[in-house]
């Protein structure tokens, strides 16, 4: 039996796309991506449309934002007008400074223009805008650092930390394009065609 090739995901500037390894994982690492194993890569039919099921309203979502269709109401929270959001789902709030063991469980909402904390203890938000680097410091670690911050906080995932990713990259995309060095549809379009 002939083995699968091998496939990586590769994050470009908070885009992920699943590739096959070799002459992509090359010019991925040339250009000052990350390259992370594919633990997460949808095997069954279910995992397919698992991921589906996240990835096309996002994909519309991402539209809407283009268009200027905003204000919708998300876990609670009244978005502005112009404001759409691309991903609503669970994570933590870490503060690097004091590790890991002092997170704070809460709701993540990626909008077109902002990171959303939401939780009983703490909300925080990132302005997508102002955003100067991101950076991975672990497994489903994220860490944000803004222009006129003196502080860097950061958002855990335990799963799935790609739909956050994928989220964050279309955001970035329409809000603060030098982060996304090749236009979204083309990566979001080459996995509609994996799954076809």
């Amino acid at each position: 039996a002939m083995a699968a090739p091998a496939i990586v995901i590769i994050v470009v500037r908070g885009i992920r796309a699943a590739r096959h390894s070799g002459v992509e994982d090359e010019r991925a690492s040339a250009a000052g991506a990350v390259v992370e194993s594919a633990s997460d890569t949808p095997d069954t039919l279910e995992e397919i449309r698992a991921e589906q099921a996240v990835y096309v309203p996002m994909w519309e979502a991402y539209h809407r934002a283009k268009a200027g269709q905003g204000g919708e109401v998300v876990s609670g929270l009244l978005l502005e007008p112009d404001e759409v959001a691309l991903l609503v789902v669970n994570g933590e709030f870490i503060d690097p400074s004091k590790g890991l063991d002092s997170s704070i469980s809460g709701t993540v909402i990626v909008t077109n223009t902002r990171l959303i904390f939401d939780s009983i203890e703490r909300n925080h938000e990132w302005k997508l805008a102002k955003l100067k680097k991101l950076t991975i410091t672990g497994p489903g670690q994220r860490i944000f650092t803004i222009n006129g911050r003196t502080r860097n906080y950061g958002l855990l995932f335990a799963e799935r930390v790609n739909y956050f990713d994928n989220a964050l990259g279309l955001a970035l995309s329409l809000t603060n394009p030098r982060f996304t060095p090749e236009p979204p549809e083309l990566l979001f379009e080459e996995y509609l065609q994996k799954l076809d």
